[in-house]
């Protein structure tokens, strides 16, 4: 990897980071009961074979600003999928985010595989906005 592409790839890293941080932040123990959820779901098959047990922050922290616009279990379903399908089944050429390639079909599953997970988010998402 060239020194252009580690800084790249620091950078992006730290953006990430950053953006979970103000996610977990302003959700406070929403943002842990969705990871927390996620991690149980185990629906990438990570934390079953030793991830650690932060592994689905990132996720959490790019449904949770989607949810706001969600008017059902099956909204929140898509939204859970959408992201899973993004972090699992697509990369980035050398790091350009504009160059997404397809990297694989399948690791995220199929969007009715998330039917139980958004219904625990959708749960804990509607107690959050009472």
């Amino acid at each position: 990897m060239t020194d252009d592409a580690k800084d790249t790839e620091k950078k992006l890293f730290n953006t990430f980071r950053e953006h979970r941080r103000k996610m977990k932040k302003q959700y406070g123990s929403l943002f842990n009961q969705i990871a927390e959820i996620l991690n149980r779901h185990d629906p990438a098959y990570l934390t079953r074979h030793g991830a650690p047990p932060d592994e689905y922050e990132g996720e959490t922290s790019r449904i949770l600003p989607r949810l706001k616009n969600a008017k059902s279990v099956l909204e929140v379903r898509k939204i859970i999928y959408d992201v899973f399908d993004q972090s699992f089944n697509y990369g980035y050429a050398a790091l350009d985010l504009s160059k997404k390639i397809k990297i694989c079909d399948d690791e995220a599953g199929n969007e009715t595989d998330y039917q139980l997970i958004a219904e625990e988010v959708w749960t804990v998402w509607q107690a959050f906005n009472l």
